[in-house]
């Protein structure tokens, strides 16, 4: 049974346990009387994009995780910049991070000479890659961690409520922000030659059921959080199935998400 696909336990349940609606505006009705109130914003980014392969292990081509992160993170740092909001932080915090750190990748991490047999490929565990902001800091990296978990849904303690996430208030301290913009970007890469005679065996939740299908699958998270109260004050999503992770993919999921952002 294949149980690398880190990207349905993370990123996909997230979605299918919070449902969708139209504008987020009709979730967060106060959102733009709440917008004038930011002064400043810091927008982070954690990505991790796999790649099946003939076995139970998936690949990490770190290169290209990072190269698509950024294309991420640039588009919407302009975009939100050319919205109104002050951008005080724009960094790619992670690649990986919120994966299970008891899971073995394959990861690619040069440019190789020349393209290497799956058993060849050096194995590791995540996260792949943290920002020095967190590399150096173990306590900032695992307060990093809980928040991320806590906001797709990972985990969820007593004290924070659907609407607020109140770990992330210590960050804020860190940053010194008015209010955090998260961005997730999670997919699973299945080549057509990988799609057919890969029958996986359900396992007991509908979204790990949903993940093991073989189909690429890609996932776009956002939400602003209140730095200093914890409040989420807005989140939006998409997913896309089928066909590969590229470049313009996740540029048109991006666009869609900040063209409903006021």
């Amino acid at each position: 049974m294949i149980k690398n696909n880190i990207l349905s336990v993370t990123l996909i349940c997230a979605v299918l346990l919070g449902g969708c609606s139209g504008s987020p505006l009709v979730r967060y009705p106060t959102f733009l009387e709440k917008k004038k109130e930011l002064k400043s914003v810091s927008l982070l980014e954690e990505c991790l994009i796999l790649d099946a392969m003939s076995t139970d292990t998936s690949l990490v081509n770190l290169i290209e995780n990072k190269k698509l992160a950024r294309t991420c993170l640039d588009y919407y740092a302009s975009t939100m910049q050319g919205k109104g909001y002050t951008l005080t932080n724009s960094l790619i915090t992670s690649i990986g991070l919120i994966a299970e750190r008891d899971r073995k990748y394959k990861v690619i991490t040069l440019p190789p000479d020349k393209e290497l047999p799956d058993r060849e490929i050096p194995e590791g565990y995540p996260p792949f890659y943290l920002n020095d902001t967190f590399k150096k800091d173990t306590l900032h990296e695992q307060l990093l961690r809980v928040v991320y978990r806590r906001i797709v849904g990972y985990e969820k303690p007593e004290d924070d409520s659907s609407r607020y996430l109140r770990t992330s208030t210590f960050l804020g301290k860190l940053f010194g922000s008015d209010c955090f913009a998260f961005l997730f970007v999670g997919g699973y890469n299945v080549h057509a030659s990988q799609q057919y005679g890969q029958l996986r065996n359900p396992l007991t939740t509908p979204y790990e059921k949903v993940s093991y299908e073989s189909i690429t699958q890609v996932t776009m998270l956002f939400y602003i959080v209140d730095s200093r109260t914890g409040e989420i004050i807005w989140d939006d999503h998409i997913s896309m199935r089928g066909g590969l992770i590229y470049k313009e993919k996740l540029l048109k999921m991006a666009k869609i998400i900040l063209e409903r952002l006021p």
